[in-house]
């Protein structure tokens, strides 16, 4: 079922209801994604762990360019890990992690 995002039908194009819920999932992850990217950079520039005073320039990436959030890496255990658009993966930390999928999120029996 398409449905228009105004009543005005020269302002915007028809979207369909699948491509409004992957817009608003994908605004939602980015938004979950620059605020634990915030806090994390905060708590470490309250540790003196840093001296960078800004997230977006602690972190060699942005909001916007995480595709996935791994919760688990094997070896390390539970964390949070930002898998990017272009492949690789950082830890909550900013470090880059080995970005080879088998080694996040499975589980073992």
């Amino acid at each position: 079922m398409m449905r228009k995002l105004s009543d005005d039908e020269d302002e915007l194009p028809e979207v369909d209801e699948t491509a409004r819920r992957t817009l608003r999932a994908k605004m939602c992850l980015v938004n979950v994604v620059a605020q634990i990217l915030k806090e994390t950079h905060l708590n470490t520039l309250l540790m003196g762990l840093t001296q960078v005073k800004t997230a977006e320039k602690y972190y060699c990436f942005q909001a916007r360019d995480v595709a996935y959030i791994h919760h688990h890496q094997q070896g390390r255990g539970s964390g949070l890990f930002f898998r990017l658009y272009d492949g690789r993966v950082f830890d909550a930390a900013g470090m880059l992690q080995k970005p080879d999928r088998d080694l996040y999120d499975t589980t073992l029996h």
